[in-house]
């Protein structure tokens, strides 16, 4: 049994080594160096871009809404007048109907 521990430690012993050898490795060192820069470079490119689409976005719905007002502008103005013409309309209307209506009640009053 002992010297299977022996030898799982010495496996150890060199795993260890290995390990330490590979992450110390000049290479392997200035990889990691390069990934980590390649890896911020890349997420300040993505905020850098989400926000000028988000910036663009709400630019166009700015433009939208400017738009839409332009020309509901005139329309709401349309819709106003429509609606008081339509209201001396009606105020004829029921001016002729009570006139009409007075009229009648002359007639069956003689």
């Amino acid at each position: 049994m002992s010297i299977l521990i022996r030898r799982l430690r010495r496996m150890e012993e060199r795993w260890d080594n290995i390990t330490e050898a590979w992450h110390t490795h000049p290479v392997v060192r200035q990889t990691k160096r390069r990934i980590t820069y390649y890896s911020w470079v890349s997420a300040v490119y993505f905020l850098a871009g989400s926000s000028i689409y988000l910036l663009s976005l709400n630019i166009m719905m700015l433009i939208n809404r400017e738009r839409k007002a332009r020309l509901e502008g005139p329309l709401l103005a349309k819709k106003q007048r429509d609606t008081a013409a339509s209201k001396e309309v009606l105020e004829a209307v029921k001016a002729i109907e009570r006139e009409v209506d007075s009229r009648e009640a002359l007639r069956t009053n003689k």
